[in-house]
């Protein structure tokens, strides 16, 4: 068995995209043991999706809009994706990428700040090649695999190469995550559309990896989006099992998401502010989240209200977290 699996995209420099299958096989593996024993994935819909992640309101109406398009068109092509792109971007460029678009990509120069610092950073590809590339692209999804997991992947694959191409000014990433949700719609694939609320916890790593897969090997870029989706698969089970005895708010339930991605004590404390603090109360009143009575004031996810197997709820249950 060949160890990489070769993907039919190239870079700017003409280097083959691949990944390594063994890094990758134990994380699908984990997803489809998940899948065969959680039923509570088979309904997800874009109201959870919109519920589990942190929009304002306008960019909220935005990917609502956006969800509404690409529900109802299948074919994926420059004039539809420059449709879905008006839809995201709606009132959020600014006048110099709004003047220097071309009738479906940018029409100049765009720079990547590696490392958050304008004096490094990376010069995105020539304008003068999307076309060319992106109809690479385009026939790539056209080819997709269908089947359940491999889509995943395969749709990861185009989340990253539109954000190489970067044929926009702006808002790339975003229209990436977007097009490859597309794509899993497409293939009835909805398990995996919880990828877009992962990926806002792993924000460092997300970016960090979009930029090492640069080179062609795509391999950190999919192992990171196949972790992040089976943990916000587990997520939403505990969420759902919760939901079962006791009544969510939309507020409360990403108060229960941000909880089960803290991953130390500290990091709650940059999210507390008045409005957290009612909902954590809330949380407390309804007996969904538990205060162990000892000196330093833990908390934890109610158990009782979990029907989840102990294996995977000790992966996600919430950390103790001083109050």
């Amino acid at each position: 068995m060949d160890r990489y699996i070769r993907i039919p995209l190239r870079t700017e420099r003409g280097r083959r995209l691949y990944y390594d299958q063994i890094r990758v096989t134990n994380l699908k593996k984990d997803i489809e043991i998940f899948l065969s024993i959680e039923n509570s994935l088979s309904n997800i819909s874009v109201k959870d999706i919109l519920n589990l992640t942190d929009y304002n309101r306008k960019e909220r109406n935005n990917v609502l809009k956006s969800y509404e398009y690409i529900l109802n068109q299948r074919d994926i092509n420059k004039d539809t994706l420059k449709k879905l792109y008006d839809i995201r971007s709606d009132k959020l460029l600014d006048i110099y990428s709004e003047k220097n678009m071309g009738k479906y990509y940018r029409e100049g120069e765009v720079f990547i700040l590696k490392n958050g610092s304008i004096l490094d950073c990376i010069e995105c590809m020539d304008y003068n090649k999307i076309n060319e590339f992106m109809d690479r692209l385009f026939l790539f999804i056209q080819n997709s695999k269908s089947e359940d997991i491999e889509n995943f992947i395969d749709s990861q694959i185009i989340h990253f190469y539109l954000y190489y191409i970067h044929p926009y000014f702006d808002l790339n990433k975003r229209t990436s995550r977007m097009l490859a949700s597309w794509n899993l719609i497409n293939n009835k694939n909805y398990n995996y559309l919880l990828i877009e609320n992962g990926l806002s916890f792993n924000r460092s790593k997300y970016q960090r990896s979009l930029y090492n897969s640069r080179k062609g090997n795509v391999t950190d870029f999919i192992e990171l989006s196949l972790s992040s989706v089976q943990k916000e698969m587990e997520i939403h089970s505990i969420i759902n099992s919760i939901k079962k005895y006791r009544n969510l708010s939309s507020e409360q339930m990403y108060m229960i998401k941000i909880m089960l991605n803290i991953t130390n004590s500290k990091d709650i404390i940059k999210l507390i502010d008045r409005s957290s603090l009612k909902i954590l109360k809330q949380l407390l009143d309804k007996n969904i989240i538990i205060e162990k009575n000892n000196m330093n004031k833990k908390l934890y996810l109610n158990r009782q209200l979990i029907e989840l197997d102990d294996d995977v709820y000790k992966k996600v249950k919430i950390k103790k977290i001083s109050k």
